[in-house]
């Protein structure tokens, strides 16, 4: 499945969601295989996963000039520990839910990852 990402180091990758419900849902992940169950997990595994997904929150906000980013962590659809950031626009919050909204077209995903990028970088 294609993807456009947004960061990477070397344990974390943020992509954005190839099946947005809001501009610029994201996705963010680490490299290693951790299950999804948050309450399993060690402690330094969510320390170190809330801290690369506000890095990516911090990039959204900038990019998107938005105020805030809702995060969830769902630990359903995948085994794989994840983070979901989703973009408030004015007073839209969570009024499409958290399902997947249709699938986005590449180009258009690589565009705002290019904007947004772009917009931190100044």
């Amino acid at each position: 499945m294609p993807s456009i990402k947004l960061r990477e180091d070397e344990n974390f990758i943020a992509l954005l969601d190839i099946f947005p419900n809001t501009k610029g849902q994201a996705i963010v992940f680490p490299k290693k295989h951790y299950e999804s169950n948050i309450a399993n997990l060690d402690n330094d595994i969510i320390s170190n996963l809330m801290i690369a997904s506000n890095k990516v929150i911090n990039l959204l906000r900038k990019g998107l000039n938005v105020d805030r980013v809702g995060i969830i962590i769902e630990g359903m659809q995948v085994n794989h520990i994840h983070v979901r950031l989703y973009p408030f626009f004015g007073s839209i919050g969570f009024e499409n839910g958290i399902d997947a909204g249709p699938k986005a077209d590449v180009l258009e995903l690589q565009k705002l990852a290019d904007e947004i990028l772009h917009s931190t970088n100044r």
